[in-house]
């Protein structure tokens, strides 16, 4: 890379491994390899608007304006809409990266919502929310994110 050339990486991983990533690339203690790497950066792409989701045996194409929330339960992602639930294979967090110039915002360490498919806000204790979505499923914005859940909203 050229002095003055500029390069901007958005890390989609744990936020507890990004203060490493950060130094190690700070202190140039990075080699860039082929294979057996620890970490793969590859260039962001902003035109994604749908994913795969599965049901029993078939693959369905999934738009993100229909897609309620996702959820991450256990070692599955799931993506709810009005209708059905969905198995996909990405990851959460490159799911919320991915689909967060549409709106989706993530609220807790296992949820990420479609703001455009709130219906109600309920504050709560505890500097909690419960969101009432328009499916008529309850998900809780945890303490962690209700910072930045009120931030975003402007509430």
């Amino acid at each position: 890379m050229l002095m003055g050339d500029d390069m901007r990486i958005k890390y989609l991983g744990r936020s507890d491994e990004l203060l490493e990533i950060q130094a190690k690339l700070s202190k140039n203690e990075v080699d860039f390899v082929y294979e057996d790497e620890e970490y793969v950066l590859k260039k962001a792409s902003h035109d994604a608007e749908t994913i795969v989701g599965k049901t029993d045996q078939t693959f369905h194409v999934l738009n993100h304006q229909d897609i309620v929330y996702i959820e991450s339960l256990g070692n599955n992602v799931i993506v709810h809409t009005m209708a059905h639930e969905y198995f996909i294979k990405e990851k959460l967090y490159s799911i919320s990266s991915l689909f967060e110039p549409y709106g989706f915002l993530r609220i807790h360490k296992s949820y990420v919502v479609n703001i455009h498919m709130i219906h109600v806000i309920i504050p709560q204790f505890n500097r909690k929310f419960t969101l009432v979505m328009k499916n008529k499923d309850r998900i809780e914005v945890s303490r962690s994110y209700y910072d930045s859940f009120k931030e975003y909203l402007r509430m």
